[in-house]
């Protein structure tokens, strides 16, 4: 591309494909079609001919926000539970659908994250334990809606087979998300972090927190209360379940 000489402007096109053929690492572990794939996949892409991907993103970073609720604040970062606090209505949200509209590519070092991947294999399974402990309903109505890095005009026959993968994966996974556990499950599944049961429990905790925050940052009485005497139960056990997860990623790093 330097060889189109000086005062040479790129094409939103030409610059979704520079994106999609030069992937950070970090962008890699979550292809879908690798066989195996990131445990925190917040994101995934299926490719789309050589120059295109077509992604489905839990986690979106906002651009811009006209907070409805201000002064709420976020109890993790501006993509997890800020943007759905400030902006409680969907209908008032615009989400870029292709890179035409909008595009933010990873350009931080390529050993960043490097040898922290916790690979799993790439099934249903897999992006439902991630929704279950780093997703809430605002994460999962980003989910539903599709994006594509446009670096040329996708072949629709390509782009309709990758959109019945990538949501028969979506669907099952949310299917597989909202299954009810049982105590007696929970312990009968031992202390296997990545088990959806201990997933659903962690998310229970995480979303009961997130819950009571909300309540906390309106002012409201019983809810700042209930969030402060919750706290210290909530982080023993995400404690618990920190440990067991890390020590399982040690013991499994050699997996792949």
């Amino acid at each position: 591309y330097r060889a189109r000489g000086e005062g040479w402007v790129p094409s939103t096109r030409e610059l979704g494909a520079l994106g999609v053929k030069n992937m950070h690492a970090i962008s890699a572990s979550l292809l879908w079609e690798a066989g195996r794939v990131n445990s925190y996949c917040s994101h995934l892409y299926w490719r789309v001919g050589e120059r295109s991907l077509y992604a489905r993103c839990a986690h979106m970073h906002p651009l811009m926000v006209y907070p409805r609720v201000k002064g709420c604040g976020f109890e993790h970062t501006i993509d997890w539970d800020y943007f759905n606090r400030a902006c409680p209505e969907v209908e008032e949200w615009f989400v870029a659908e292709t890179s035409d509209d909008a595009c933010l590519l990873e350009l931080s070092g390529r050993t960043k994250f490097e040898g922290t991947e916790n690979w799993r294999q790439a099934t249903p399974e897999t992006l439902a334990n991630f929704l279950a402990v780093a997703a809430h309903e605002g994460h999962l109505e980003l989910l539903s809606t599709a994006f594509v890095f446009c670096g040329d005009k996708a072949d629709e026959a390509s782009l309709l087979a990758v959109r019945e993968e990538a949501e028969r994966v979506v669907s099952s996974a949310l299917s597989t998300r909202a299954s009810p556990l049982s105590a007696a499950t929970v312990l009968a599944m031992g202390p296997n972090p990545g088990s959806p049961a201990i997933q659903g429990v962690t998310a229970f905790l995480v979303h009961t927190r997130l819950k009571l925050s909300h309540a906390r940052s309106r002012g409201a009485l019983l809810g700042t209360l209930a969030y402060f005497v919750y706290s210290p139960l909530y982080v023993t056990l995400r404690f618990v379940w920190r440990t067991n997860k890390n020590w399982s990623m040690f013991r499994n790093r050699k997996e792949f």
